[in-house]
C-alpha cells in the first residue's frame, strides 16, 4: 500500500506505518488465523485495528479496511457519518484503480481493474438495496416475515443479486447493519457514488482527486453530506440526472479502461442494443478477433 499512500498524503502513509510497526495490520495465518474481516476503532490513539483472514487479503480489501481507518484517523470528530465512511473506503479503490499498472503490472491491470471496479458497482447496488428494503419496512410499520423475505427477494432479483430461492430470500437477517446501524446502506449507497465520481476525477487529474479525496473524509462525521460534498468539491448524487449521467460515465469507463473499446458514436446509447455492441466488440479484442 506505502508507494501509492505516500502520494495520495504523506499522513495516511505515516498512518499505515505506525499501524504496521503497532501490529494493527493483522493477516491471518495458518498458525494464529484469523476469522473474519474487521476494522475495530481505538478512538483514544486517533487509529483502528485491522484484521483480515488470508483467504480475503487481497489489495481491494486490504484498501477498503485502511479507507475506514484513515476515516478513522483524519475526521475532525468521526461521530460515526456512514456515508463519510463508506466514500472513505470506496474512495481509496478508486483512486488505486487509473494506476493499477504499477501495482500489478501492465498484463494483469484490466483484470485488477475490472474487479475493483465491480466492488465499487457492488457496494453502489447492496447500499442501493439495503436503503430501500430499509426505508419501506420503516414506512410500512408491521411487516409479516412472508411479507419481509417477499419484499428482500424483489429487491434481490431486481438489482441483479443471486438468490437461490426466489421469492422465498430469508438472506436480509443475515445484514447486521439492519439491526445495529439504522441509515447504514442508505449512507453505503451514496459513499459509493461519491467513490465512483473520484475514479472517474482521477482518470483526468489523480493528484486533484486525491485531494478531494482527502478533503472528504477529513471531514467529521457530524456535518452533513452535502456539506462535505461541497467542502470537497464533489457532487450531490442526489441532484436530478446525476446518477445516470454517473452511470453512463462509468459504463463508458469500463468498455474503454476495462475492455480496451472506445464507444461507438454512431450507436445511440439510450438503444437497446447499445451494450450489445460494445460487449461484442470488447469479446472480439479479448479473443484477437477484433
Amino acid at each position: 500500500l506505502l508507494p501509492r499512500l505516500e502520494e495520495v498524503s504523506e499522513e495516511l502513509a505515516d498512518l499505515c506505518r505506525q499501524m504496521e510497526a503497532d501490529d494493527l495490520l493483522v493477516v491471518g495465518t495458518e498458525r494464529d488465523p484469523v476469522s473474519q474481516t474487521n476494522t475495530l476503532p481505538l478512538p483514544s490513539y486517533n487509529t483502528a485495528a485491522i484484521s483480515l483472514p488470508a483467504s480475503e487479503a487481497d489489495l481491494s480489501s486490504m484498501l477498503f479496511q485502511f479507507g475506514y481507518a484513515a476515516y478513522l484517523s483524519l475526521a475532525q470528530d468521526s461521530g460515526q457519518g456512514y456515508d463519510l465512511a463508506e466514500a472513505a473506503c470506496y474512495g481509496i479503490n478508486a483512486l488505486y484503480l487509473p494506476v493499477m499498472e504499477r501495482l500489478v503490472g501492465t498484463e494483469l491491470a484490466s483484470t485488477a481493474r475490472l474487479e475493483d471496479l465491480i466492488v465499487l458497482c457492488q457496494g453502489l447496488m447492496d447500499g442501493a438495496r439495503g436503503g430501500v428494503f430499509e426505508l419501506q419496512v420503516y414506512r410500512e410499520g408491521d411487516m409479516t416475515l412472508e411479507e419481509l423475505n417477499q419484499l428482500f427477494s424483489k429487491l434481490t432479483i431486481d438489482g441483479g443479486f443471486h438468490t437461490v430461492f426466489p421469492g422465498k430470500t430469508y438472506g436480509w437477517y443475515q445484514h447486521e447493519h439492519l439491526f445495529a446501524l439504522p441509515g447504514f446502506y442508505y449512507g453505503r449507497f451514496v459513499g459509493a457514488a461519491s467513490a465512483m465520481e473520484l475514479l472517474l476525477l482521477a482518470q483526468e487529474d489523480w493528484t486533484a482527486a486525491a485531494d478531494r479525496y482527502l478533503a472528504l473524509i477529513s471531514q467529521p462525521g457530524t456535518v452533513s453530506y452535502e456539506s462535505a460534498l461541497r467542502t470537497a468539491g464533489l457532487t450531490d448524487i442526489r441532484t436530478s440526472g446525476t446518477l445516470r449521467s454517473l452511470a453512463n460515465r462509468i459504463n463508458d469507463y469500463y468498455y474503454t479502461e476495462v475492455c480496451g473499446v472506445s464507444p461507438v458514436s454512431d450507436v445511440p446509447r439510450d438503444s437497446w442494443f447499445y451494450d450489445g455492441v460494445m460487449s461484442s466488440m470488447a469479446f472480439a479484442l479479448m479473443d484477437g478477433t477484433g
